[in-house]
Formats: C-alpha cells, sequence, structure tokens
C-alpha cells in the first residue's frame, strides 16, 4: 500500500523582513493518517511553518507541495486551486480573536460552507453537529466578543471543523481554554487525514 505524502516542504526558508530569519531549510514530508506536533520556545518558528502550510504567508525561498500541487502566491490566485486546497486545510489560529469577525457563533461556524456555496441546510445540520461535539450550543446566538477566551477558542476550533478538512492545524490549541476542556494539548498540533 503506498501512502501518499499530503504535505511535502522542500528546502523551506522564511524571512521575516526579508531580513530576520525564522526558518532555515526545512525539509518535511506528512503522509496521510499522520498527527504531528511541533514543539519548541516562543519564537522558534511554530507558526510561521503553520502558516506557510496554511498558505497564509509564502515561502522566501524552496518548494511546498500539497496532495503534489506546488502552493505559491500565484497558484492561491487560482480560484479553483484555492477552493481546492481552502476546502481541504483548516486552521485555528494561536489568537483567537483574529479568527472570529462574524455576528454571532453560528454566522461564525456557517461562514465558510456558506463560501464554497454549500447549500444551507446541510451546512446548518454540520454546525449543529459541531456545536454539540464542542458543547457551545448555548453559544449559537452570543457575539464573539461576548465569550470567555476559552469559549472563543472552541468556537475557532468549530469553524475549521466545518468544513471538515483533510488536514488540520492548530497554533496553540489549548491556549485559552480551561483545564475541564478536552481538546489538544502541545504547542503547535497538525492531524492529517
Amino acid at each position: 500500500m503506498i501512502v501518499e505524502n499530503i504535505i511535502r516542504f522542500e528546502d523551506i526558508s522564511y524571512l521575516y523582513y526579508n531580513n530576520i530569519p525564522a526558518l532555515s531549510n526545512i525539509t518535511l514530508d506528512v503522509r496521510e493518517g499522520e498527527r504531528f506536533a511541533i514543539i519548541g520556545a516562543n519564537g522558534s518558528g511554530k507558526s510561521t511553518v503553520l502558516q506557510i502550510m496554511n498558505g497564509l504567508i509564502p515561502q522566501s525561498s524552496g518548494s511546498f507541495f500539497f496532495r503534489g500541487h506546488e502552493v505559491t502566491e500565484k497558484t492561491l490566485k487560482d480560484k479553483g486551486f484555492l477552493r481546492f486546497f481552502r476546502e481541504r486545510v483548516g486552521y485555528v489560529f494561536q489568537d483567537s480573536d483574529v479568527q472570529l469577525f462574524c455576528p454571532t457563533v453560528l454566522d461564525e461556524l456557517l461562514y465558510g460552507p456558506l463560501q464554497i456555496e454549500m447549500k444551507e441546510e446541510e451546512a446548518l445540520d454540520r454546525a449543529v453537529e459541531v456545536m454539540q461535539m464542542l458543547n457551545i450550543e448555548n453559544l449559537k446566538d452570543r457575539p464573539s466578543y461576548m465569550l470567555s477566551g476559552g469559549e472563543k477558542k472552541r468556537v475557532a476550533i468549530g469553524s475549521a471543523l466545518m468544513m471538515n478538512p483533510e488536514v488540520l492545524l492548530l497554533d496553540e490549541p489549548t491556549n485559552g481554554l480551561d483545564p475541564r476542556t478536552p481538546v489538544f494539548s502541545c504547542g503547535a498540533y497538525a492531524c492529517i487525514e
């Protein structure tokens, strides 16, 4: 049985402001079914790796492939490839306030699926499932500014799960969660299904 690489980094480097090195010559293969954590000190490049994997920032040098397709600023401008990529890669930011912008929790959960033209009924059914899974049903009509840090984190995770991604990238997933909220625990985490 051949296991396909979902993500491949070939000699990825990144410089902030074209001057400050954050990553240097990283080569990495991630295959279907793998789960991995990136652990390191603050400022060691964990978030930078995840942001490149999610196409939020382009690498300074090297090549990044997702399911055999090179991911570049140019390919991400192609609407067909962008949709292909965004439907398959979910990302939860370290700071949930950066991620949440819709009027209510339910609107936040529905935003991604409706952007890819999922039928509203299917999106609502999926939202109910995700809210139940994360125990946030009671928050569905609440605006994000009225949520605690842990509630915001669960909503941010829920919005990523709504797309049912093949790859789930989590930056500091337990940051802001109370000890009774079982989700994940490590610095940066990627789940590849």
